[in-house]
């Protein structure tokens, strides 16, 4: 009986309450007659005016309206050591592949023609004759500044241009090493810490020589603002096998993820 009743008492409040268009109703009576008609008149004119206004204010602007209510908003996901960011791959040819994740945020419109640009590669290295060494030891050089504006190379994706759904990651390779192109001396296996570009660029110039190194990268899209982040990188500089290259406790290859303003 209670829940007959309580079910009953509040289909009569749901009955008391007023309605929304009785209630516009009723106010347009009292205007009307609380004031002179052509005060009413003029008033009745203006929100016409004003709703015809929005109405093509509306039809011409509507998807640049559509893009700032619900359009994409490209964020940097922390660098997983434990996830696939951290890719392994053991076979013949064995290398290591460190991953950034470019994510859109959930219940917005897809990203379009999402690119990422290297803005600048900052050498931290401590021990300059060190990076003199695998400078030489690689045959590279250090003139980054020409590398400023190439695009970096989405995972698993030929394009440098792709389009990210509402919820979803995808992936960048951001910088990897491969067990062939180490150089054993002294019974220690160096390795070649490479920048994956879209393209590869000539004369080595992908190789990082030091040991530490910070950089800026920016992420653009055909229809959400630029974001900007950076990557500091640590590397000891020897082949690991296995996921100890990205487990070892001491010689591990770090990567720090953050966004920059």
């Amino acid at each position: 009986m209670r829940g007959i009743a309580g079910s009953s008492v509040g289909r009569q409040r749901q009955q008391a309450l007023p309605r929304p268009r009785a209630t516009v109703v009723v106010a347009v009576r009292w205007l009307q007659l609380a004031l002179p008609e052509a005060t009413v008149s003029a008033i009745a004119s203006i929100v016409a005016a004003i709703a015809t206004s929005l109405a093509v204010i509306v039809a011409v602007f509507n998807d640049r309206i559509r893009a700032w209510l619900g359009g994409p908003v490209l964020t940097i996901v922390d660098f997983d050591p434990q996830s696939p960011d951290a890719t392994v791959i053991e076979a013949d040819r064995a290398s290591a592949w460190a991953r950034v994740r470019v994510a859109n945020r959930r219940r917005r419109a897809p990203a379009r023609g999402v690119e990422v640009v290297l803005e600048a590669i900052e050498d931290l290295s401590p021990d300059p004759g060190t990076v003199a060494k695998r400078q030489r030891m690689f045959r590279t050089q250090r003139d980054f500044a020409v590398l400023a504006g190439t695009p970096l190379k989405w995972a698993d994706r030929r394009s440098a241009r792709i389009d990210i759904p509402p919820g979803a990651t995808r992936r960048i390779d951001l910088v990897h090493l491969k067990e062939r192109e180490s150089v054993v001396v002294s019974g220690t296996r160096h390795v070649p810490l490479k920048v994956r570009f879209e393209e590869e660029p000539e004369d080595r110039q992908n190789i990082l020589p030091g040991l530490r190194y910070k950089l800026t990268a920016t992420v653009t899209a055909d229809n959400a603002d630029p974001t900007r982040f950076v990557v500091e990188v640590t590397f000891a500089g020897k082949w690991l096998d296995g996921r100890e290259i990205f487990e070892d406790a001491q010689d591990a290859l770090r990567i720090s993820v953050r966004s920059s303003a």
